[in-house]
């Protein structure tokens, strides 16, 4: 028996898996593999006897504490480690902004792609997936500018920031609206949204209709240094409500997409023809609570591969949000991991 080890890092995951399923499909019945559990959590791997799922943290370490954690799981200091990179090495800078820890991860040329899992699964970031709160309200800011018009747009179901965003664009009549989420709940609460908002002005009101119909479905509270910012997406709401009723007259495509690990649900749905408008918001800057401070994960290559995609499939004159690929970490004044 050989004891293999797969020091995968958590925002590596997709790679991992799929580097996982080669190595199933040439080891013995008698191997074993260890593996992180978020590798697994992708829900690209069927688990058997053969793999080892260990708890290597669910916060940020390196491949080196990765494998050292694997290596003690083993209890065999002859088990042979797994790479799942390949090309240029990953580097990482770590920086705090406030009490957050930073780490941009420069993840080498054709990492987007990398991270696809060949078997279909949902699961991505600890602070995404089915298993998460409905977000009501944006974390993110608010008073975002708005696109140019286009003819498709392409939004997040999370909060209002989307459906904002098409609204203030102005946008034809025949304008295509594609919702996505990695949540199907989400879509759903975004369904109800613009089906209710036409007889309803009152956001508090709305989703209090709406966990009336889903009492098992939790809303995400708003936290006391989000207040301010979502008490701009109430006002919002009470005077475009109307507005955001007629995006219902639209042809609306909602589709559940995991936009880190198997994206081709949405990228199928972009065209040549006119212009386009993506928003993917903070899907490569994910925040890990797992362990200790909170991580902020700042992947610059994956999303300017991203973007680079999308623009592929549609053309230059796409409008993305963010508006830039090297992202900012905003904290609000009275944010919990801001310094007092």
């Amino acid at each position: 028996m050989t004891t293999f080890l797969l020091p995968t890092e958590i925002w590596d995951a997709g790679r991992g898996a799929n580097a996982l399923a080669d190595a199933l499909a040439n080891i013995r019945p008698s191997d074993r593999i260890l593996v992180p559990e978020y590798v697994l959590d992708t829900g690209g791997i069927t688990e058997s006897a053969r793999i080892v799922r260990v708890d290597v943290g669910r916060g940020f370490v390196g491949g080196g504490v990765v494998e050292a954690r694997l290596r003690q799981a083993a209890g065999d200091p002859d088990a042979v480690v797994i790479s799942p990179v390949t090309g240029a090495a990953r580097q990482h800078r770590i920086h705090h902004v406030g009490r957050l820890e930073v780490v941009t991860i420069n993840a080498g040329i054709g990492s987007y792609r990398a991270q696809r899992l060949r078997d279909t699964g949902q699961g991505s970031w600890i602070t995404y997936g089915s298993g998460q709160p409905v977000f009501t309200h944006n974390t993110n800011r608010f008073d975002e500018r708005p696109p140019s018009e286009c003819d498709t747009y392409v939004v997040l179901a999370s909060g209002l920031l989307g459906l904002k965003m098409i609204v203030e664009s102005r946008p034809d009549p025949g304008a295509r609206i594609v919702i996505f989420d990695i949540n199907q709940h989400q879509l759903d609460w975004s369904k109800f949204v613009i089906a209710q908002s036409g007889t309803e002005r009152d956001f508090a009101a709305l989703n209090a209709a709406f966990q009336a119909e889903h009492p098992d479905l939790p809303l995400r509270p708003v936290l006391p240094h989000e207040r301010a910012n979502a008490a701009m997406q109430d006002e919002w709401f009470s005077n475009n409500h109307h507005a955001i009723a007629a995006l219902g007259d639209h042809p609306i495509t909602w589709t559940r997409a995991n936009l880190l690990h198997d994206p081709e649900p949405i990228l199928t749905q972009l065209s040549t023809q006119g212009y386009t408008f993506f928003m993917y918001l903070d899907i490569f800057l994910p925040w890990l609570h797992g362990d200790g401070a909170p991580t902020v994960l700042n992947l610059h290559r994956l999303a300017a591969e991203f973007r680079a995609e999308v623009i592929e499939r549609t053309n230059t004159g796409t409008q993305f949000l963010p508006h830039r690929v090297e992202h900012e970490i905003q904290l609000p004044e009275h944010s919990p991991w801001q310094e007092s």
